[in-house]
């Protein structure tokens, strides 16, 4: 059976940067084999600065997808270009809502979806489980 970290809400831009590291740190150390984050990483104008901390101080996979304060002082194009670009330079990040699914098992997938409105965003992390 895999074992994964879950976080959400981290709001990672509201704590000093030895703090973040940290806080990064102590989730490494719990030895799981994947973490996931159901979104507010941060603000869309510092979220890809937080997405390379957390790629450097996690050894493991991580899965994410993206709040409404992910897309906060920026817009929803540059962050989702920043965001792919991001990913597509590690293989250790994964943007569930750009249409991966992760295999659990034979049955089991963890994938991600969203959707955006005129004023709100927002997404979500879902285990399926096929039949």
């Amino acid at each position: 059976m895999r074992r994964f970290a879950w976080l959400t809400d981290i709001h990672l831009n509201f704590l000093a940067a030895e703090a973040c590291h940290s806080f990064l740190d102590s989730v490494n150390d719990q030895g799981v084999d994947g973490v996931l984050i159901s979104g507010d990483l941060a603000e869309g104008h510092t979220l890809h600065t937080y997405l390379r901390m957390i790629r450097n101080r996690l050894t493991c996979p991580v899965y994410f997808v993206l709040g409404n304060h992910d897309y906060y002082f920026s817009s929803i194009a540059k962050v989702r270009r920043q965001v792919r670009d991001t990913c597509r330079m590690s293989g250790q990040l994964h943007w569930l809502s750009d249409g991966l699914v992760v295999p659990l098992s034979d049955t089991t997938g963890l994938l991600g979806h969203g959707w955006v409105g005129r004023r709100a965003h927002s997404e979500g992390i879902s285990i399926r489980r096929s039949s």
